[in-house]
């Protein structure tokens, strides 16, 4: 029997992901609004809006000194939206992003965020989309799922023997490591491929579903016969099929869109295949370095697996490949 966890982790993977992170956030605001006015003020500051002061919850003060008067107390609590977009993956949609900073501009706050959060280090956001924003006068933050639960994580949000709100926050950390949502410099995801491993090899490129989160941002292995037969990082990720065409999720440093699909393309007519109809995602390699990482428990992997890279194996030994 599993233990019982505080998150939910049954429907579709963004809207359980968007509806855990509020709930994490609501529970620091009901523990004390100045856990979630830490964890705000900490988002905001990896970006450009350190002038944006957010107070979360009422301020009272006495004797305060107002424009006809002196009240013996005021108790105010300022207004401000912070509007939130997840995505699992790293790729956005800029005219949704468009129309979200058409809406936080509709409500009329003074202090209006909106608030992107998602696995990428470097969303690389079109200055236009960024301009738009500061006229809109909204401002447009970008944020890591890694940033939110190291904040939540520290002891001046949540204290050593505060217990029971560290069992919830230690839950929802476990919900971001099995969402594949923070980076991990100790894992290698093996990819199984016993079926397809030399054409892998020689083309430098997976293949997976579109249901499965994006392992484009961790060590991968290519598995086959209880053995890791060469690992590598994705240099970028398509996603398509020959029927219903092609796009590019994450960029390659150096080649254009344009080159990457025509790359893409070459290589899948390389195999027999049939990949006409149902769209997936496509995880190409500049490099791929041979290896030998022997599994020494009885038995294969089931699927896809994720491995301690320090531990994967009883033996490895790496020489680096190029395929021509």
């Amino acid at each position: 029997m599993s233990e019982l966890s505080y998150f939910q982790r049954y429907s579709q993977r963004e809207n359980h992901i968007t509806n855990n992170v509020l709930l994490m956030l609501r529970m620091l605001y009901r523990q004390h609004p100045s856990k979630l006015q830490t964890v705000i003020e900490g988002v905001l500051t990896q970006s450009d809006v350190e002038d944006l002061e957010l107070e979360v919850g009422p301020v009272f003060k006495q004797q305060q000194v107002a424009s006809d008067s002196i009240p013996d107390a005021i108790i105010h609590q300022q207004p401000f939206v912070v509007m939130v977009e997840v995505k699992p993956g790293d790729k956005w949609n800029r005219p949704q992003i468009k129309r979200h900073i058409k809406s936080a501009k509709s409500l009329g706050e003074r202090n209006t965020v909106l608030l992107l959060l998602s696995k990428a280090h470097d969303p690389m956001f079109d200055t236009k989309l960024i301009e738009l924003s500061k006229k809109s006068n909204v401002r447009l933050v970008h944020s890591t799922f890694e940033t939110l639960i190291n904040l939540i994580d520290s002891e001046a949000v949540v204290a050593l023997h505060e217990t029971n709100l560290r069992d919830v926050v230690d839950d929802f950390k476990d919900l971001l490591w099995e969402e594949d949502l923070l980076d991990d410099p100790y894992e290698m995801f093996a990819f199984g491929c016993s079926q397809t491993l030399e054409w892998n090899l020689e083309n430098r490129i997976y293949y997976d579903h579109l249901s499965r989160p994006s392992k484009a941002n961790v060590l991968t292995g290519f598995y086959s016969k209880k053995e890791i037969h060469a690992i590598g990082s994705v240099t970028c990720t398509v996603v398509g099929s020959p029927a219903k065409g092609w796009t590019v999720e994450s960029k390659h440093k150096s080649k254009s869109d344009k080159d990457v699909i025509k790359d893409v393309k070459n290589r899948v007519k390389s195999t027999a295949g049939d990949f006409s109809e149902e769209p997936l995602r496509w995880y190409i390699y500049d490099e791929l370095f041979k290896t030998s990482f022997k599994k020494s428990t009885p038995y294969g992997y089931y699927g896809h697996e994720a491995a301690a890279a320090t531990t994967a194996a009883t033996s490895a030994t790496s020489t680096p490949t190029v395929a021509a």
